[in-house]
């Protein structure tokens, strides 16, 4: 079966894969719809480690409250990791406010922080060079059956599109580590920062 939807980012891995597929003989045929989305990783998160650990430690302290999580007193394990949760979010909040990190939470909030940091610069460099709208529109045009051009901010693992914590993803795993790495809804964003222009607006000028 072929593929008949695809998804771009504003990320350097999003646009290669975009162009890939325009380019396949097989693949660019079976594509229908073209979805952007303009999820963001946010300058106030990616300026100082401070500011993410702050934002971090906010977030966990919200979403540990039972009316987030549930009132579970008879979970095995429930109230040891509500514990462990708070005893994270106090080391982040410490970060948060200027204190070095001391533990092996600190430092995993750092190694978060790093990721994200590389991902918000990888990020403006395709606005910037406006190498996202380059490589979008021609794209968009190899796809001989595309129909549809969807734009959204939907996100499926940010904090405004997922269960922040959840008893069933350890806390210092992986998949949590992850987490931090997700990029922001515009609605959001809007606590943080006011965005310039995105380049896809330019692009459906383009098209339209």
């Amino acid at each position: 079966m072929l593929l008949d939807t695809v998804t771009v980012n504003m990320t350097s891995e999003s646009l290669l894969r975009l162009r890939h597929f325009s380019q396949h003989p097989t693949i660019k045929v079976g594509i229908k719809t073209v979805r952007v989305n303009l999820s963001y990783y946010s300058h106030h998160l990616a300026e100082s480690l401070q500011s993410f650990a702050r934002y971090h430690s906010d977030l966990l302290t919200e979403h540990i409250e039972p009316e987030v999580m549930g009132n579970r007193p008879n979970n095995p394990g429930y109230l040891a990791l509500i514990d462990k949760a708070s005893q994270v979010a106090a080391s982040w909040d410490k970060i948060g406010n200027g204190q070095d990190p001391e533990d092996d939470m600190g430092f995993y909030i750092q190694k978060s922080f790093n990721g994200y940091r590389g991902l918000f610069e990888d990020q403006q460099m395709a606005r910037d060079d406006r190498r996202f709208l380059q490589v979008v529109a021609p794209a968009y045009a190899q796809f001989p059956n595309a129909k549809n051009l969807e734009i959204h901010d939907h996100v499926n693992h940010g904090p405004l599109g997922y269960r922040y914590f959840d008893a069933d993803v350890d806390i210092g795993t992986e998949a949590f580590r992850k987490r931090k790495l997700s990029p922001s809804a515009w609605e959001e964003a809007k606590c943080f920062e006011s965005l310039a222009t995105p380049p896809v607006f330019d692009f459906i000028l383009l098209v339209s």
